[in-house]
């Protein structure tokens, strides 16, 4: 039998513009000296989740910059949405 968790996928939407957090980018933003997008992506892998797909709009490059630099950016799939001023709903 295989391990269903092999079936799983985790999804972060990430495409936003920040507008509640000023303009900021949200994935960067940090919380106990880790971004939220960093945190959401080791948690999944920690649960055995390896089907990852990140969606990104709103300064998407910064976003996949950093991926890249910690290393991350091998371990998600990198879905852009073209049009970040769109509903959560959009991006799935």
């Amino acid at each position: 039998m295989t391990n269903k968790i092999n079936n799983l996928y985790g999804i972060i939407l990430s495409a936003g513009e920040g507008k509640r957090v000023h303009g900021k980018i949200k994935a960067l933003l940090k919380i106990h000296k880790k971004t939220f997008v960093e945190k959401i992506i080791n948690s999944f892998l920690k649960s055995g989740i390896k089907n990852i797909i990140v969606v990104l709009g709103y300064k998407h490059r910064e976003v996949i910059s950093y991926l890249l630099k910690t290393n991350l950016l091998n371990k998600v799939l990198i879905v852009i949405n073209k049009n970040s001023a769109s509903q959560q709903l959009d991006s799935l």
